[in-house]
């Protein structure tokens, strides 16, 4: 009895190992999917987009789809060359709005606003309005901005954003700019007076220091013959020099004033915009 199991077994083990196994395909075209879709969960952009450009070779038949997804891949690459090169006919909601986010993170402003009305790209109404507002922004007309995100809204998505954006966009509307003439006016007429303005106040106090220093030094040196009127002369040019200089200073801390004001509430625009929109 023994036997006949024993002589049993090692047939059934022969046949077995005689037997071939079904190879698994590891890149055959759903395991390759599977992969990408792995890749891009862990923000694995790059490979992702090698793995879908392998699979438009693999299955052409799927290609639209494979193509949408490269959209996304290389614009988390920060590629907009690769993802016209796809050579898509339309674009879908998802993909549209990717490209628009693409354009304003390289500053093609007007390509964005122009996106927006082109029958190539999708978008609802209200996100038309919604984008433009934004492209708006971007480049400085706070007033058209503000006009477009007022807008009645009935998308909750859109609500939201405009929630966020529109107290940026009230803030950027409402801002009394600081007025470079007026900087260099008033250090024209009392030295450092613009700095003040633009609330530089060590510098104002530098130069206000430097030029009265140089000033006196200058008044002496012409007033006192046992000074010397050289020293006049020497004192009298540094303390010109610093008083135009301070002049021109002044305009431009008016200028630099009024950019920092609007990088850094843009900043904050921007941050939420390709962050959540």
């Amino acid at each position: 009895m023994l036997n006949k199991l024993a002589l049993t077994a090692i047939i059934c083990i022969t046949f077995g190992l005689l037997t071939p196994l079904p190879a698994q395909d590891l890149f055959g075209v759903k395991p390759t999917e599977k992969y990408a879709e792995f890749l891009i969960s862990k923000n694995e952009y790059e490979k992702a987009a090698d793995e879908y450009e392998r699979l438009l070779f693999l299955d052409s038949s799927n290609s639209e789809f494979y193509k949408r997804q490269l959209v996304y891949c290389y614009y988390n690459l920060d590629n907009l060359t690769s993802i016209y090169q796809l050579g898509l006919e339309h674009y879908e909601g998802k993909e549209s709005k990717l490209i628009f986010k693409s354009l304003l993170k390289r500053g093609y402003y007007s390509k964005a606003f122009q996106l927006t009305d082109s029958m190539k790209y999708s978008f609802s109404n209200e996100e038309r309005k919604f984008n433009q507002g934004i492209v708006y922004l971007f480049q400085h007309d706070f007033n058209s901005a503000h006009l477009l995100l007022e807008s009645k809204f009935k998308n909750k998505a859109i609500i939201k954003h405009v929630n966020v954006l529109m107290p940026i966009s009230d803030e950027l509307n409402n801002y009394q700019i600081k007025s470079p003439l007026l900087a260099a006016g008033m250090s024209a007429v009392i030295p450092s007076s613009g700095r003040l303005y633009t609330k530089d106040y060590a510098d104002a106090a530098i130069n206000f220091i430097f030029i009265s220093v140089t000033a006196l030094q200058a008044y002496r040196g012409f007033t006192n013959p046992e000074i010397g009127k050289w020293q006049g002369w020497l004192y009298g040019s540094l303390s010109t020099s610093f008083y135009l200089g301070n002049i021109f200073g002044s305009w431009k801390a008016a200028k630099r004033y009024n950019k920092k004001y609007y990088d850094e509430k843009l900043y904050e625009a921007s941050s939420y915009i390709f962050d959540y929109y």
